[in-house]
C-alpha cells in the first residue's frame, strides 16, 4: 500500500493523471468507481455480475430522480441550442 501511495504522489506531481501510474514496470490502477462497486458487491455476497447490477441500479435511481423532478416541476429539460443553418428542405 505504501509503495502504491508513493508512486501515486510521484506520478501526480509529475503532471500525470489520477488514472494510472507505473511502479517497477507495472501499471497501477488507482481506486475508483469500479473498485468501489466490486468491493460493495463482494461485501454483500452478490454474484459475480453484482457490481454491474449495482451500477445500473444507481443510474436508474438517478434517472428516476430526474423524471420525478420534471413531473413535479412541470418543465422538461429542453435544449438550449438554436439551429442557425439553412432552412431544411429549402434546396
Amino acid at each position: 500500500y505504501e509503495a502504491v501511495s508513493v508512486a501515486w504522489r510521484r506520478h501526480l506531481s509529475a503532471g500525470g493523471t489520477a488514472g494510472t501510474a507505473r511502479l517497477a514496470g507495472e501499471v497501477l490502477l488507482f481506486p475508483g468507481l469500479p473498485l468501489a462497486l466490486a468491493l460493495v458487491a463482494r461485501r454483500l455476497d452478490l454474484p459475480r455480475e453484482g457490481a454491474v447490477d449495482l451500477l445500473m441500479l444507481g443510474r436508474l435511481t438517478g434517472l428516476m430522480g430526474h423524471v420525478l423532478d420534471q413531473a413535479i416541476g412541470g418543465s422538461p429539460i429542453r435544449t438550449r441550442l438554436r439551429y442557425v443553418g439553412p432552412t431544411p428542405g429549402a434546396n
